[in-house]
């Protein structure tokens, strides 16, 4: 039986080439992901990329008059932190995990490190 906490159990870990996963999967930690917690605010800047294996976690727009708004979702199928490497540096909404789990995390700066140009996937 798979570890369900494995970092293949995350889709797009679980595409990286053999030789990929060999130079990331060192970097990364398992972290626990409790229901609630905030793992980033509005205007501030994600300094961790989250792979989820188990968990999920939502991005969460709140207008000036209170309102809120779901914008997505990223489970074990994505990462949380991918507009890192788009130019964008700040969050414009939450990140709040809305199913306790586990997940991957990788710094900004190892994530940065491995540019779109050299991280190729075996899909």
């Amino acid at each position: 039986m798979a570890d369900p906490n494995a970092p293949q159990q995350n889709r797009l870990l679980a595409a990286l080439s053999f030789a990929e996963r060999e130079r990331v999967c060192p970097h990364l930690r398992l972290v626990q992901m409790p229901l609630g917690k905030v793992l980033c605010e509005p205007g501030a800047v994600l300094q961790n990329v989250y792979f989820p294996t188990d968990s999920v976690i939502s991005q969460v727009y709140v207008t000036a008059d209170g309102a809120s708004a779901q914008v997505s979702s990223v489970g074990n199928d994505g990462a949380l932190g991918i507009a890192l490497f788009l130019s964008g540096q700040s969050m414009t909404g939450h990140a709040i995990v809305q199913f306790a789990g586990s997940a991957y995390c990788l710094t900004k700066d190892r994530f940065q490190q491995n540019s779109p140009g050299t991280v190729r996937c075996s899909a």
